[in-house]
């Protein structure tokens, strides 16, 4: 007899007049057709009259899954009989992968659920009795606040069993099934921050590419992670990949139609605009978005879903993965419900709510979930329309789907290397005889390390001190690199008028770094804003759009050191009664006499007297002939 007339002839046949083996034939069938409600009556029937087996047990949790047979109850109790479904077939079948597949996703909700309802705070409750980022008091959702004035509510226990019992589901269910193991192991590591233990188990998984990219970036191993997401990005179908890889949630609206139009081409302009670290092979800022990628599918998706009688969901399709996408891991987390203390509008009383705070976000932002059925999808918070009709303006103040799409246009994506440290950048602009500026940028570099310099994103030299072509507005930007760590700095550029009369920046000379070269003299541009008093202060500058009459220029050129007057409104009134005006400085003259437009000044001060303090570095000059004058200054510190 075939399999198939087999399998119609059991079905015809009564419930009570199968055995195990037949009804797992029958009900395989029903499940073939979709007709899980029949498959799930035709288990329980036989298992009702006979003795169960595990392919009884295996059917019935996989239309339980589906949420047959369950509809009537809520979906914590859902879960509860879901699970209970996996646990007997456990013990018939030790090694079923979708039992310890079941388990393990019903832990590891447990783990999420503990971390959406508990309170990752970062704050000195004591010291701080409202938040610590002024932009986010007076709200009802204020975290500090409401710690403050209600304990938040702990979940650190069962969150701590629930990962324990996950970590021992996994430890089986990875020997026998990795694909079905790796979401969980991800989102257990995201979770906790483990990514030592998520770097040891990365090698046996399926996704390790993607999983062990994410680790090795968190751990700091920069080219690991990238050749790590390389690979798993190849090894992914052309959708998939492109969904980790899109940046279009980084962009403000504007930009979306050009993005649209060349996705990839948009993508490597904003990766290379975007890179903190050019003078690395690596993007830092792409690794960084595909570790948030892989960390909002972990923490915020659904990979089997039918737990909760859900259909399987993306994390970065939700609203929290978009928020992490963009702009990473808040810095503080609080779950809790409405109280006295977090009054409710109408329609919030059964809500749960999530709060996330950013305090480097747009001078400090904050963004509220909540989940209205308690069911685990969370969505950007926005009071009911009712709420409107106040004269409070209460609910506008608490309508984050509106602040979502203010940041989305301001501040659409967030990115910043902690570890960076700043470096002294000195740009000096000068003006060629064509008419186009030069600039000459100069930064300290440490014996040893790497420099390089950028102009926007092309590099354009690769020691301390180099002359750039400014042809347009521009951002020029110095790397280092070595053993005492990373450093950058940046300054915004803009050319010089082309003609007429006018002075060049002024550029402190003297140091010990590489020189460079100006109207054929050799230069050595000091890069450093804080000067010591025990050497002379010298400068160079030049002016251009000299008159001429008689074909001789007649200019005067002063250089003055000024003590930055620090003092308040009172205290300068008070000291010019006593007589005690501005502070004085220092400063000296040069004429200037030539048979061209343009001539160079090139003056030394004699601080030593001076006290140390912030000073003002003026340079004015003074056409005696058109009677026109040009001042450059510069802000530095003497010690």
């Amino acid at each position: 007899m075939t399999r198939a007339l087999l399998i119609l002839t059991l079905a015809a046949t009564s419930a009570a007049a199968q055995t195990p083996e037949q009804a797992v034939v029958t009900a395989e069938a029903r499940l073939a057709q979709g007709d899980t409600l029949e498959a799930l009556r035709i288990v329980r029937d036989v298992q009702e009259r006979s003795s169960n087996t595990a392919g009884l047990e295996r059917i019935r949790l996989v239309a339980e899954r589906t949420g047959a047979g369950l509809r009537r109850y809520p979906p914590p109790a859902r879960r509860r009989l879901v699970a209970r479904t996996a646990r007997r077939l456990l013990r018939l079948d030790p090694g079923s992968p979708l039992a310890l597949e079941t388990l393990a996703d019903d832990a590891v909700a447990t783990v999420l659920f503990a971390r959406d309802r508990g309170a990752r705070l970062g704050l000195d409750l004591e010291s701080t009795p409202t938040s610590s980022n002024v932009r986010l008091r007076g709200s009802r959702f204020d975290i500090a606040e409401r710690a403050r004035t209600q304990p938040m509510l702990d979940r650190t226990g069962p969150g701590r069993d629930a990962a324990r019992r996950a970590q021992a589901l996994l430890d089986t269910l990875l020997a026998v099934d990795p694909a079905g193991a790796a979401p969980f192991l991800v989102a257990l590591a995201t979770a906790d921050e483990d990514w030592t233990r998520l770097d040891s188990v990365a090698r046996r998984l399926p996704i390790r590419s993607l999983a062990q990219g994410l680790a090795t970036w968190r751990l700091g191993r920069t080219a690991d992670a990238e050749r790590a997401f390389d690979a798993g990005l190849a090894a992914l179908p052309e959708a998939e990949r492109a969904r980790l890889e899109s940046v279009a949630a980084l962009l403000p609206p504007d930009s979306l139609a050009a993005y649209a139009a060349d996705p990839a081409g948009a993508a490597r302009r904003f990766w290379a605009r975007e890179d903190p670290r050019r003078i690395t092979p690596e993007r830092e800022r792409r690794l960084e978005h595909l570790a948030r990628a892989v960390e909002a599918d972990a923490l915020f998706g659904r990979p089997l879903g039918a737990l909760f009688s859900d259909q399987p969901r993306r994390g970065l399709e939700t609203d929290r993965g978009r928020i992490w996408l963009r702009y990473g891991r808040p810095t503080r987390e609080a779950g809790f419900t409405p109280s006295g203390n977090v009054p409710a509008y109408e329609r919030d009383e059964l809500a749960a709510f999530v709060v996330w705070e950013y305090d480097g976000l747009d001078g400090g932002t904050r963004f509220v979930f909540d989940d209205a059925t308690r069911n685990g999808r969370y969505r950007t918070y926005s009071p009911p329309a009712s709420a409107y009709a106040t004269a409070s303006g209460r609910a506008s103040a608490d309508d984050y789907v509106t602040e979502d799409r203010r940041l989305q246009r301001e501040a659409p994506e967030l990115f910043a290397d902690a570890t960076a440290t700043h470096l002294p950048l000195i740009v000096a602009r000068f003006r060629n005889e064509d008419g186009s500026t030069e600039a000459i940028a100069a930064f300290p570099v440490v014996a040893g390390a790497e420099a390089a310099l950028f102009f926007d994103t092309m590099r354009v030299g690769q020691t301390g001190a180099s002359v750039v072509r400014i042809g347009r507005d521009a951002t020029l930007r110095a790397e280092t690199l070595g053993l005492s760590g990373f450093a950058r700095a940046e300054a915004d550029v803009e050319p010089l008028a082309r003609s007429g009369f006018g002075v060049s920046d002024l550029l402190l000379t003297g140091g010990g770094g590489p020189s460079v070269v100006r109207r054929g003299e050799a230069l050595v541009p000091l890069a450093a804003d804080t000067l010591s008093r025990s050497a002379a202060v010298s400068v160079y500058a030049e002016v251009y759009g000299l008159a001429l009459p008689g074909g001789r220029s007649n200019a005067e050129a002063e250089v003055r050191l000024v003590p930055t007057d620090t003092r308040s409104g009172v205290g300068r009134t008070v000291g010019r009664l006593f007589g005690r005006g501005r502070p004085r400085g220092v400063s000296t003259a040069v004429d200037l006499s030539g048979s061209t437009e343009t001539d160079a000044v090139a003056l030394a001060l004699d601080a030593r007297a001076l006290p140390p303090g912030p000073y003002r570095l003026v340079l004015r000059i003074t056409d005696r002939s058109s009677g026109q004058t040009a001042e450059d200054e510069l802000t530095v510190v003497l010690e």
